[in-house]
């Protein structure tokens, strides 16, 4: 028989929705997402990633984002919708659907992203060619954002993600969280929020090093330069 969200704690959760790794329920799930929740996917700085799948339209898998129990990161999900809705561009994440109180959003669910995807060697081995192709469609998802007086100011490899759908495979610039808005929009200083920072460097620090910097994609396009890892 169907359990009713409104049943309170005889309602078990849905499978696979909110156990974390030391079996406790994230606050926030205890009410039912319009989303089943499958696996977790990915760790971020304000956010965890599911791999998702809506209740009811029977459509594709899709990444569930939700935000971290703590209220700056509830902010910056709301800031990252926002910048979401706005920009429309083939080299943006798009956003499908979000919560009315921006404490998760869905998004397409990407192939990877290129932290992983060159490390796990799907991309092959010509590092020129990959960062060439990474860099145009980067930059061109940049510009639109930069267009409306959006600034990202987080663009790493494991923020860029390599996505297959009906327009095809291209890269697209994620999680933009820490984005600064136009002049005028802005509503806090980032040095303020150190939250976002303790989570990210408790992330990093269980991560171990990351042998790719930031500005690889950037460089590795001159004559000669070689590619991360390779």
């Amino acid at each position: 028989m169907a359990c009713a969200p409104d049943l309170g704690p005889s309602c078990p959760p849905a499978l696979g929705a909110s156990v974390h790794e030391d079996g406790a329920m994230h606050q926030a799930s205890r009410h039912r997402y319009p989303y089943v929740l499958i696996k977790a996917i990915g760790d971020g700085g304000y956010a965890d990633v599911f791999r998702a799948r809506h209740r009811t339209d029977g459509g594709p898998e899709v990444a569930f984002k939700r935000a971290k129990p703590f209220e700056d990161a509830t902010r910056r999900m709301a800031r990252e919708i926002g910048v979401l809705r706005e920009i429309d561009h083939p080299n943006v994440m798009p956003l499908i659907d979000s919560s009315p109180d921006s404490d998760w959003f869905a998004m397409p669910l990407a192939d990877g992203n290129l932290y992983d995807l060159w490390r796990a060697g799907v991309l092959g081995r010509d590092g020129e060619s990959v960062a060439t192709k990474v860099v145009l469609n980067v930059s061109k998802g940049l510009q639109a954002a930069h267009d409306l007086g959006h600034v990202h100011r987080d663009i790493s490899p494991t923020n860029i993600l390599r996505l297959s759908d009906a327009i095809g495979t291209r890269w697209v610039v994620s999680d933009w969280g820490l984005v600064r808005r136009p002049a005028g929009q802005t509503t806090s200083r980032l040095t303020a929020r150190a939250k976002v920072w303790e989570h990210e460097a408790s992330r990093l620090q269980r991560r171990g090093p990351t042998p790719i910097e930031p500005t690889s994609a950037q460089t590795s396009t001159a004559s000669g330069a070689s590619w991360p890892g390779s």
